[in-house]
């Protein structure tokens, strides 16, 4: 991902009138690679402007997150506002992604608690728990928690990501 993903990825998302975030977006599409092998047409979106030149660009950027999760050196990342952005709108991000990352799980079919790992079931509910999260700006140990939390989070996609799409090979 280029330094300017965010920003290119929320003028994409307006310019097909995507309701989503581009956090919850990249989360969404790397939920979605963890449960299938090809995405579905309409990236789980609905009811956006498919005949608008940044869904070429969005399908591009789906294809560029599998990428991400299938290196080797673990470089994927979650997508989040630029550490510039306030600390309260970084978290709220957080939870975007950690929501849209569940979407994209569920979307791809029930999963039945006795066919996932006891570490994937509390991982999803640490998920599930990071969808609430919310930081004041001037909270005194907020940057170290924000970082913790993504941290966890790029662990926690791969290891989603081994675990539902096992690598060929």
């Amino acid at each position: 991902m280029t330094p300017n993903a965010y920003n290119d990825l929320a003028g994409w998302l307006a310019d097909v009138e995507a309701t989503t975030s581009p956090s919850g977006f990249h989360g969404q599409i790397a939920g979605l690679w963890s449960r299938m092998r090809e995405l579905p047409e309409d990236l789980a979106l609905d009811e956006v402007d498919r005949g608008s030149a940044a869904w070429a660009d969005l399908l591009d950027f789906a294809q560029q997150v599998k990428q991400a999760l299938d290196d080797t050196d673990c470089s994927f990342a979650p997508l989040l506002p630029p550490d510039s952005a306030p600390l309260s709108r970084r978290a709220e991000a957080l939870a975007e992604w950690s929501e849209g990352l569940l979407f994209g799980l569920g979307a791809g079919g029930a999963l039945e608690r006795t066919a996932v790992s006891e570490e994937i079931q509390e991982l999803m509910r640490d998920l599930a728990e990071i969808c609430k999260v919310a930081v004041d700006d001037d909270e005194e140990d907020g940057e170290e928690a924000y970082a913790e939390i993504v941290e966890y989070l790029k662990v926690a996609a791969q290891t989603l990501y081994v675990e539902f799409h096992p690598q060929a090979g």
